[in-house]
């Protein structure tokens, strides 16, 4: 109990800085998932499949 009443601070401090040094590694794994689904959002959008244009007719339409 005397080595936490002595050294509180500083194992709070190290639980910080613990926090931050798996904050600094788990962001670009974060980055790049999110990189590749804005990718796959953005191909799924720009290839869509377009049906293509039929004849138009052109034709007078025939009177009575």
């Amino acid at each position: 109990m005397d080595f936490l009443k002595k050294h509180f601070e500083k194992i709070i401090l190290g639980v910080v800085l613990l926090g931050l040094a798996v904050a600094v590694v788990f962001i670009p794994f974060k980055v790049g998932s999110e990189r590749n689904q804005l990718e796959e959002k953005r191909k799924s959008l720009i290839a869509r499949k377009v049906a293509p244009l039929t004849n138009i007719d052109l034709a007078m339409p025939k009177r009575p």
